[in-house]
């Protein structure tokens, strides 16, 4: 891994927690969490949503967030808790949803289940989810939305069509990541103490959903299977996941701590933590683990972490270099079919592009990795984190160097002048797939279409496209002038999924302010 670039984008669960503003990190100022948002953005590059699971946050709101937060910062979307849950408090529910759709959501005491609210209903509601998920596109600050599967959601048939269900409604640029809290879906797998077979057939529940991301391949083939070489039930979660190219989060748990029982002598038994790729956009861990007050990692397991991280940085440069050199092999066959490649073409090892780091090309990068912190209390995240980036610092970006340095420069300003800051070359090419589904969609409201950021492709964090490729651009190009169209509701793409070189190709490196 390529340690100028980095792999790890670290943050917390959330940025408003009170015993760490009581420690003075925010200052006297900041007392609301839009104030405090800009001030944990110098510290950290990423952070994730957390109140999205409670309510479906206004689109405003989340715009404003991402006008507070600078270039490269990303968030990351707690899914609502009804599409995970499958029920929640009515009063959780819009309020203008629950006036227009009957008497039987206007209970404000009441409880509302997913499979029995009416299909328009539904609809609404993953309207309205992917109208916030489409203001971080559109900003280029999206991470990943995270689907947060409580200890009730059990492996089988129906919670896997659920599962591929949620991919299907899901915003079709936002890259998904799902945290499985019942550990029967990861029987059969190292450290597991159940053995248990298969209880669906992944292939065939996502063939039937219709849900294939482009480049989607099962992950779980050949892996932890049983005695007899069947397959176990890690093996059909890793094959789900993978097949609709969503990341399994990575989370430390304690096993009172799911049970929700109060912790033993000796402070409980820990789980595996099972770290495995199964998306080639991103890999997700949450380190969450909660002991009382004292939730500083054990130098021990900052090690395992190290070396857990380590491990799938390689298996992820690996794989993209893997899929990169077949890409490079089937356009050098497609053109030598044709007899169009010259004697310099074949010197210089470069075909259609590939070599100058379009789709498929070797400067295509690996996935990012996402390491949310939620051992929140006082600054014990901000400890956790400094000790795991000494453990494997070739694998962190330098977001917090590449801050300071910003704001030295606004302080020199008012003597020197504004600096002209570096800015990251355009992104790739938009994929054909995703390109085809803004060109035919629109939004099903008939509202007024806007471009998505992530539909001309996207650097890893958020840089690259969107305002900072306007910035680029040459003085007096029709991309530095203010565009007279007026900003309209968030466009939904109709179909398509970006692939892993749209999504997280990083431009050859120049430094750009906020660039880790």
């Amino acid at each position: 891994m390529d340690g100028s670039s980095g792999w790890v984008l670290s943050g917390t669960c959330g940025w408003s927690d009170p015993s760490l503003s009581r420690t003075g990190f925010f200052g006297r100022t900041a007392t609301s969490a839009s104030d405090r948002l800009p001030i944990y953005a110098r510290r950290w590059q990423t952070v994730e949503i957390d109140t999205s699971t409670y309510a479906i946050p206004s689109a405003s709101r989340v715009r404003e967030w991402c006008k507070r937060t600078p270039p490269g910062f990303v968030f990351s979307l707690k899914a609502f808790g009804l599409f995970t849950n499958l029920s929640c408090p009515t009063n959780a529910l819009p309020a203008d949803v629950r006036a227009a759709h009957g008497p039987e959501l206007r209970d404000a005491g009441a409880e509302v289940f997913y499979g029995s609210l009416r299909p328009e209903v539904v609809d609404e509601l993953w309207r309205r989810f992917n109208a916030v998920v489409d203001e971080l596109v559109v900003a280029n600050k999206l991470g990943a939305v995270v689907f947060l599967f409580n200890r009730g959601f059990r492996p089988g048939t129906a919670s896997a069509e659920h599962v591929c269900e949620c991919r299907r409604r899901l915003h079709p640029l936002a890259p998904m990541a799902v945290e499985l809290r019942s550990r029967a879906w990861f029987a059969g797998g190292p450290g597991e103490p159940g053995v248990a077979p298969a209880s669906f057939d992944q292939a065939a529940v996502v063939a039937a959903s219709g849900v294939r991301p482009p480049g989607a391949a099962d992950r779980g083939a050949g892996k932890c299977l049983l005695r007899d070489g069947g397959p176990s039930a890690m093996t059909a979660t890793l094959g789900l996941l993978s097949l609709l190219d969503a990341a399994l989060v990575a989370a430390d748990d304690l096993e009172h701590e799911l049970a929700g029982a109060p912790p033993p002598p000796g402070g409980g038994r820990e789980l595996t933590v099972h770290f495995r790729l199964t998306s080639g956009r991103l890999a997700y861990a949450r380190v969450h683990r909660r002991q009382g007050t004292q939730r500083v990692l054990p130098d021990a397991r900052v090690r395992e972490w190290g070396g857990m991280l380590r491990r799938a940085a390689a298996e992820a440069a690996a794989e993209a270099a893997a899929e990169a050199a077949e890409a490079e092999a089937v356009a050098f066959e497609a053109v030598a079919s044709d007899g169009a490649i010259t004697a310099a073409e074949t010197a210089g090892g470069s075909v259609g592009g590939a070599a100058s780091g379009e789709p498929g090309g070797q400067n295509r990068r690996p996935p990012v990795c996402f390491v949310m912190w939620g051992t929140d209390h006082e600054r014990q995240p901000m400890r956790n984190e400094e000790a795991l980036r000494a453990a494997a610092p070739e694998l962190w970006t330098g977001w917090r160097e590449a801050r300071r340095a910003a704001d030295r420069s606004v302080g020199l300003n008012r003597f020197f002048g504004a600096p002209r800051m570096p800015q990251p070359e355009a992104a790739a090419a938009v994929p054909p797939s995703a390109a085809g589904g803004a060109a035919a969609g629109g939004r099903p409201d008939g509202a007024k279409p806007r471009e998505s950021a992530a539909a001309g492709g996207r650097a890893p964090v958020g840089v690259g496209s969107g305002k900072a490729a306007a910035r680029a651009a040459a003085p007096g190009s029709p991309a530095r002038r203010k565009s007279p169209v007026k900003r309209g509701r968030p466009t939904l793409a109709a179909s398509g999924q970006p692939t892993l070189a749209s999504m997280f190709s990083a431009p050859k490196r120049g430094r750009a302010a906020g660039d880790g």
